[in-house]
C-alpha cells in the first residue's frame, strides 16, 4: 500500500515539469509496448518479456556464482560479476537457444558487486566490495581484458574490518567516478583522464553512515550540481553540492541528511534495516530509494522529491510497498511509466520481482503489475532477483 508523507510540499513547483515530461498518465494495464528486462538472481540470469497483460520468458540460463550486476552493452552482449569469486564474465544472450553463451572470462579482484562503463564503453570500473579494491578493465570491441586494480587505503570505520567499495558512479562529464565506500565512509573521486584512473580527492561522510549507491543530479546535464548518496548503515541520503576543482577532481559540501524513513513509519530493528538502491528519473524531480530489512511483512519504495532551489533538496513525498523483502535493486523502464523492483527475499506469498506503474507526478502504483513465473528463481531466503534493467 502506499503511504502518503508530505505530499504537498513543492508538489505545486513541480507538475507542470512533470507534465510537460509524459503524454498521459499510466496505469498497469495501459503498458502495451513490449519490455524486455535483463535480470539476474542468484546462479541464474535472465531476459523476461512483459508484452501488454502477459509475460514470457526469453532466456533462462544457469550460470556458476552469484551475478548480482549485470552490464548491458548492447546488442546481445552483457558482462556479469561473479559476487563470490574474482571472475568476470562477458556473455552473449542467446534468444534461439534461450540461454547464456560465455564469450570470455577473466581474473581480476574478488567480489565485484557493481560495473560501471567510460561514456564511450572502452572502459568499465568494478567496485570490489569484497576485495578492497576498485578494478579497471578494457572494453573496447566488446572485449575484456583487465588493465589495473586501484588499491584503497583509507582508515576502516569502526565495525568494519576492511574498505568496501560498493559502486562506482560516472560523473555527467564522463571524467571522473564517484566511487562509494561504505567500510571507510568515503568517496573517492577517480580520475580517467589519460587512462590514469587514480584517486585524487577523498570525502569523508559521517561515520558510521555506511555509503552504498549513489547518482549525480541533473540527469542529462554536461556536468553535476549535486550527487546524492544512500547511506545503508544509517538509513538517510545525504545530498552533497558538487563543484568541479579547477585542479582536478570534484568537490562535496554536505547539504542535507534525510531519513528514508519517516517518525510515524520507522523500521521494527533500525540496527537491522539497510536502505539500498537509488534511482533519479530524466525529470530530474523524483528520487527513488529501497528501504531493506525493515522487519515489516513487506519493505518499501520511498519517493523523494528535489529541488536544487532549496538549501535541503529532499523532500519525503511517499512509501510504497515493494510487495516483497530486500529490495536490493529498482529500476524504471525506458519510458519511465513503470518502475521494476527487484527482491531478494522469497517469503512465503511474496513477489520477487514486481511491477509498479508511474504516473505523470512521480507516485507509484498500490498494487502491482506483472510478475514473472516464481519458479524462476531458485527456492530459499535470499535466492531471488538482484538486478533488473529494461534492455529493449
Amino acid at each position: 500500500m502506499r503511504f502518503p508523507i508530505n505530499t504537498a510540499v513543492g508538489a505545486a513547483a513541480l507538475s507542470q515539469a512533470r507534465a510537460n515530461h509524459y503524454d498521459n498518465s499510466t496505469t498497469n494495464s495501459s503498458l502495451t509496448a513490449p519490455n524486455r528486462m535483463l535480470v539476474g538472481s542468484l546462479g541464474q540470469v535472465h531476459v523476461i518479456d512483459y508484452l501488454g497483460g502477459s509475460t514470457s520468458v526469453a532466456i533462462n540460463s544457469t550460470i556458476s556464482g552469484d551475478p548480482s550486476w549485470l552490464a548491458f552493452a548492447g546488442g546481445d552482449l552483457v558482462y556479469a560479476v561473479d559476487e563470490w569469486s574474482s571472475t568476470l564474465r562477458l556473455l552473449r544472450l542467446n534468444y534461439d537457444t534461450k540461454l547464456t553463451e560465455l564469450v570470455v572470462e577473466a581474473e581480476g579482484s574478488t567480489g565485484v558487486v557493481h560495473l560501471e562503463f567510460s561514456r564511450d564503453r572502452t572502459r568499465m570500473v568494478g567496485s570490489a566490495y569484497g576485495g578492497a579494491a576498485i578494478d579497471v578493465w578494457k572494453t573496447e570491441d566488446n572485449g575484456l581484458e583487465f588493465l589495473k586494480t586501484v588499491n584503497v587505503s583509507s582508515p576502516v570505520s569502526p565495525e568494519q574490518a576492511t574498505p568496501r567499495p560498493h559502486q562506482a558512479v560516472l560523473d555527467p562529464s564522463g571524467r571522473f567516478f564517484a566511487v562509494n565506500d561504505l567500510g571507510t565512509d568515503s568517496i573517492y573521486t577517480l580520475d580517467s583522464q589519460d587512462d590514469a584512473f587514480a584517486i585524487v580527492n577523498t570525502v569523508t561522510v559521517g561515520e558510521g553512515c555506511g555509503p552504498r549507491h549513489g547518482v549525480f543530479y541533473p540527469a542529462g546535464a554536461a556536468k553535476a550540481t549535486h550527487y546524492f548518496v544512500v547511506c545503508e548503515r544509517t538509513n538517510e541520503v545525504l545530498a552533497y553540492a558538487v563543484e568541479y576543482i579547477a585542479e582536478g577532481g570534484l568537490g562535496f559540501t554536505l547539504l542535507q541528511a534525510v531519513p528514508t524513513y519517516t517518525p510515524t513509519r520507522p523500521p521494527v530493528n533500525a540496527t537491522v534495516a539497510a536502505a539500498g538502491g537509488i534511482i533519479l528519473a530524466s525529470n530530474n524531480a523524483d528520487l527513488y530509494v529501497t528501504n531493506r530489512l525493515t522487519g515489516r511483512e513487506a519493505d518499501s519504495i520511498v519517493h523523494f522529491n528535489v529541488n536544487p532551489a532549496w538549501s535541503s533538496p529532499l523532500t519525503h513525498f511517499g512509501e510504497y510497498s515493494s510487495h516483497g523483502l530486500n529490495p536490493r535493486a529498482i529500476s524504471l523502464t525506458c519510458d519511465e511509466k513503470a518502475l521494476f523492483v527487484a527482491n531478494v527475499g522469497t517469503a512465503a506469498g511474496a513477489p520477487s520481482l514486481v511491477q509498479l506503474a508511474r504516473a505523470p507526478n512521480g507516485t507509484l502504483s498500490t498494487e502491482p503489475g506483472l510478475s514473472p513465473p516464481e519458479n524462476l528463481f531458485a527456492a530459499g531466503q535470499g535466492t531471488g532477483p538482484r538486478f533488473i534493467q529494461q534492455i529493449a
